[in-house]
């Protein structure tokens, strides 16, 4: 070992961490070969975050004796910290071969497959890290963290409490022991649990967001909009807040004045809230709505009396909405508008298509027979979050579509064609897919489509939104847990946004069997009902 390395390593136990890397590249520009000097320039950088520069190093150690372990585990490590999850898997699987009863390899190896998103086998290893005899808080977060993710919630509230109860002060496994309660229909201790964190320490994000949310779903709407409120100042929330100087709307009369209504998050939600425009033009003559491209075609029709223009993401066009009055995002005009469950009695359709263009769909799609109903069927979201919690299988629905004779129609957005043929590769029903319409950027040729149809079953998504806000009948299937959007309060059966909808509820999360057998039932007594109406 050279002088330099020598004094290196004394340096880098004392801490003086500077002194230690100018020593370190000393001994590598002696030796660019030395074994040791590289793999503590790798910590060094480590340290840093130059994990660029610690891959490298550590890359050219394991060229220089591939049998050392420990290179390769550290190396796993900085690729998994540089988001290199492919590499970082390949090799951390070879080190747990190696390293059978090392737990510190078996959590490093779920840590890479939870950034991968392989949930199960974040699971197996947490799992065999345990049996191991792994035992700190931070290892039972995370491993509550992989059974949450995984709707495991019995065992993750098992993991969690032990988390907590090693730790009491680290706030994250509260929010998530929280999160499993919610997940366990007890989200009243869920929100005892948010808000004792909020009064140790009032701007932690997470459990503002997250008890807000639980207050709305819980019907406190009142104490769920104020704390909604505050989302703009959450790191991950995006909103147009600050873009506007004009004062907020607090309820106050504005029968003389200009308001501007910006609408935010995805196009679900635009729809949703916006069942709370019709309510704002009985109060206000002159609104200008911001709202995204997708939904500005629809809007126009539908507001004709009001000024609708496009915002791109969260920003709106400057130069069209400087001389306003007032303003409101429209879920801050929730807290006036819709106060408690009572106060959704004047919840209207209020979409608007061309009926033209809605008849021509449904000839085309009935063949010009009206002897049978046309069902438009919906099963995934492509949310970011919840997606895969508020998804079904098609070939799930294969009972349901094939109990009655009706046509189908695919609403779903998204690439279906594969799903499509593997149901009528199993028996299935063929599903009418129209290649012309594609919701993802023509919401107002999807509103025509959903209007084309008798009925409209769904899981919760943009679709049922549409057919909700149209006035269309939809029968929307509804998660439970982690994919339960809060707008559908609990354990209704039907919808306060939108009268024509019916829900139907998961008992737990994961069974999509209940709903769907609900709603097959239903069907056969629906399909008795059109065929007396169509006859009458």
């Amino acid at each position: 070992m050279t002088q330099a390395l020598t004094k290196a390593i004394s340096l880098f136990q004392d801490k003086l961490f500077d002194d230690a890397q100018k020593e370190c590249a000393l001994a590598l520009t002696e030796d660019p070969k030395n074994y040791d000097a590289h793999i503590l320039m790798a910590a060094l950088k480590s340290r840093e975050a130059e994990l660029d520069t610690a891959a490298h190093h550590l890359e050219l150690a394991v060229s220089m004796d591939p049998n050392r372990t420990d290179a390769r585990f550290n190396l796993g490590k900085v690729y998994r910290e540089s988001e290199r999850y492919d590499e970082a898997v390949n090799l951390l699987e070879k080190v747990t071969d190696e390293w059978p009863d090392r737990t510190d390899a078996w959590v490093e190896l779920g840590k890479t497959y939870e950034k991968y998103g392989y949930i199960k086998e974040t699971i197996s290893a947490f799992e065999k890290a345990m049996q191991l005899g792994e035992a700190g808080y931070k290892f039972w977060h995370a491993l509550g963290t992989a059974y949450l993710n995984n709707a495991n919630y019995e065992q993750a509230n098992t993991a969690l409490q032990k988390a907590v109860d090693l730790e009491p002060s680290f706030a994250p496994s509260w929010v998530n022991l929280a999160i499993t309660l919610e997940n366990q229909s007890q989200i009243h201790e869920s929100i005892e649990i948010y808000q004792a964190l909020l009064n140790l320490e009032s701007d932690y994000h997470e459990a503002a967001f997250r008890n807000a949310l639980a207050l709305l779903t819980t019907g406190a709407l009142n104490n769920g909009w104020s704390a909604y409120a505050k989302r703009h100042t959450w790191p991950r929330s995006r909103t147009s807040h600050g873009q506007c100087d004009a004062p907020f709307w607090s309820g106050e009369s504005i029968t003389d004045k200009s308001l501007l209504i910006w609408t935010e998050q995805g196009p679900g939600d635009e729809i949703l809230l916006g069942s709370m425009i019709p309510d704002m033009i009985q109060k206000c003559e002159n609104i200008t709505i911001g709202c995204s491209d997708r939904l500005a075609p629809l809007f126009s029709r539908s507001f004709p009396d009001c000024r609708v223009v496009v915002r791109n993401e969260n920003d709106l066009p400057q130069n069209k909405i400087c001389h306003v009055d007032v303003q409101a995002s429209l879920t801050e005009l929730g807290k006036n508008l819709r106060p408690t469950l009572e106060s959704f009695s004047d919840c209207r359709p209020y979409l608007k298509v061309e009926k033209e263009r809605s008849n021509t769909l449904r000839a085309k799609y009935s063949n010009n027979n009206s002897e049978r109903p046309i069902i438009g069927i919906s099963w995934r979201s492509d949310n970011e979050v919840a997606g895969r919690h508020k998804s079904t299988q098609l070939a799930e629905w294969n009972d349901l579509i094939s109990a009655i004779d009706a046509d189908f129609v695919s609403l779903q957005y998204g690439e279906t064609e594969k799903e499509r043929k593997a149901l009528e590769g199993l028996g299935g029903r063929h599903l009418i897919s129209d290649p012309d319409i594609n919701p993802m950027t023509d919401m107002d040729a999807f509103a025509h489509q959903v209007a084309a149809m008798d009925l409209v079953i769904s899981t919760s998504n943009t679709t049922v939104h549409v057919a909700g806000a149209l006035g269309h009948e939809v029968w929307t299937l509804v998660p439970e847990g982690t994919g339960r959007p809060w707008y559908w309060f609990l354990d209704r059966n039907d919808c306060l946004w939108y009268p024509s909808m019916r829900l139907y509820r998961q008992p737990q999360a994961g069974d999509w069997v209940t709903p769907l057998s609900a709603a097959q039932l239903d069907l056969a007594q629906w399909m008795q009902n059109w065929s007396t109406h169509r006859q009458t």
